[in-house]
């Protein structure tokens, strides 16, 4: 699982606890399934609150990443406005639903768009960045095999001038002339199949 995936599924789904919370505010004390979703939405927000705090960020250096400014700020708003829900819940006069929706939702969604274009920049400015490397290698095999075409031709000729005591040396600067000449046929259709890509 990417490291998107993994935090939109912790993150994601605080927004809906936060607006269950909400709605439940006052319940029925002492009724077992009002207490299980406040538990269970509780747990949401701290899972989500841990995962903004630690997880996110290692599984970025994990993956070799820094985490751009903009991202940190709005991660750092998201930990804030869930906090402040959070306690806010511990609050049983608290009003709840004013708190979701004009802080909890606002950060975790701009964190969550943000993360997604960051991240999804970024792999694509890498996957560009590994396609134009595998692109100049391929342009300097097929350099590679033109020389190796000339050094044939050349070889071919010179066997022509030593005349029969030549010829087996001719056999093989053909022979190699012909792979040379399949290889960068391989490495044309390579470069076609990456330039798609």
């Amino acid at each position: 699982m990417t490291l998107k995936n993994r935090t939109f599924m912790a993150v994601g789904p605080s927004r809906i606890a936060c607006c269950t919370l909400a709605l439940l505010q006052g319940g029925l004390a002492g009724d077992e399934e009002v207490e299980l979703l406040h538990q269970l939405s509780r747990d949401r927000v701290a899972t989500a609150i841990k995962t903004l705090e630690t997880a996110f960020t290692a599984d970025l250096r994990s993956a070799g990443e820094c985490e751009p400014d903009v991202l940190t700020t709005a991660r750092k708003q998201a930990i804030e406005a869930l906090r402040a829900f959070r306690d806010e819940a511990e609050d049983i006069e608290g009003k709840l639903g004013p708190v979701a929706l004009r802080r909890v939702e606002p950060a975790i969604t701009g964190f969550l768009n943000l993360m997604i274009a960051t991240l999804d920049a970024r792999h694509d400015a890498s996957r560009q960045d590994k396609r134009d490397t595998a692109m100049e290698a391929v342009k300097a095999a097929d350099s590679v095999g033109r020389a190796i075409q000339m050094i044939a031709v050349n070889a071919s000729i010179e066997a022509a001038r030593a005349g029969e005591s030549g010829r087996g040396f001719k056999v093989i600067a053909d022979e190699v002339k012909t792979l040379a000449g399949k290889t960068q046929s391989l490495l044309a259709q390579v470069s076609a199949a990456m330039r798609a890509y």
